[in-house]
């Protein structure tokens, strides 16, 4: 019985083997998607436009041929271009038989799209900030506690002169975080199929912190553009200033960086004789609120 067994399992893996030589023998059609690029771009020159994302590619051969394709990542189509011309009406079909994976025992059934136009134009290099496009959600709780920023915070753009003129900031790829608590850095590359990027990718800082609120307390308020024969008596002398921003962030604030002030022509202006005071405070902090938040006012005249 085992025999028999060993006999059977035997005559089933060696028609397996002669049926998968068979079908591998045979021709097949397979289809994929490519990303073009462009080659032997004439030195000085740059395409004007985007080539399409994807290019659909069937072609037919032998089962062994195709067996290369599976498994791995689609090839790359590149587009030789002529040298000697700005305008091309470039057709793929010819392109493809000129890429190094295409070989003559290969037969291109169709590709989508056939044709594609290329402009060429005075290639420049400009120097560009970095823009981030992104969707964040947080703890509760938590938030930014200053703008998203990169490092580096600019990168240097090489393609057309009409492309580039018109560009100010090179976008990253979108990016989405859902629930952030705490500092989160990533690498991110520049969407939009820029010419050339350098570098071609920057690390982006999320600086994510607990949210808070924390009171200042200022004794002084400075009065703005008082004429010299005036004094403005003020009750009372001082104020409380409330700010929301990240925890680390107000434990390190310079309270010295911030005034706060009342104009001379609001105090003037004024139908009662209260005041609401001003100030200007630095990046990353929220005004929330002034304790109290009107002051009493007495002009005296020399």
């Amino acid at each position: 019985m085992k025999n028999k067994l060993l006999v059977l399992i035997s005559c089933f893996g060696i028609s397996a083997i002669i049926w998968l030589a068979t079908t591998l023998s045979e021709q097949h059609e397979y289809q994929f998607e490519s990303v073009p690029y462009l080659s032997e771009v004439p030195e000085g020159l740059a395409p004007t436009g985007s080539l399409p994302e994807k290019v659909k590619i069937k072609v037919k051969s032998t089962g062994w041929k195709l067996l290369s394709f599976l498994g791995t990542s689609s090839p790359d189509l590149f587009i030789p271009l002529d040298k000697n011309s700005t305008f091309q009406r470039v057709n793929l079909k010819r392109s493809v038989r000129e890429n190094g994976w295409f070989s003559a025992d290969m037969n291109l059934i169709s590709i989508d799209p056939e044709e594609i136009d290329i402009l060429l134009d005075k290639r420049i290099t400009k120097r560009v900030p970095v823009g981030v496009r992104s969707e964040l959600t947080f703890k509760p709780g938590y938030g930014l506690s200053k703008r998203v920023y990169s490092i580096p915070d600019s990168v240097t753009l090489s393609g057309s002169y009409r492309v580039l003129s018109r560009l100010d900031t090179a976008f990253t790829e979108y990016i989405k975080l859902d629930g952030l608590s705490e500092l989160t850095e990533i690498e991110a590359v520049f969407g939009g199929r820029y010419s050339d990027v350098q570098p071609s990718e920057v690390k982006i800082i999320f600086d994510v912190q607990q949210i808070v609120e924390k009171e200042f307390k200022f004794h002084k308020i400075e009065i703005k553009d008082l004429p010299p024969d005036r004094d403005i008596l003020l009750i009372p002398e001082g104020v409380s200033l409330i700010l929301r921003g990240g925890i680390n962030e107000l434990a390190k604030l310079d309270t010295s960086v911030i005034k706060v002030y009342v104009n001379y022509s609001e105090i003037l202006n004024s139908e009662t004789d209260m005041v609401v005071p001003k100030t200007d405070l630095p990046p990353n902090y929220d005004f929330v609120s002034f304790i109290p938040e009107k002051i009493k006012f007495i002009i005296k005249k020399f």
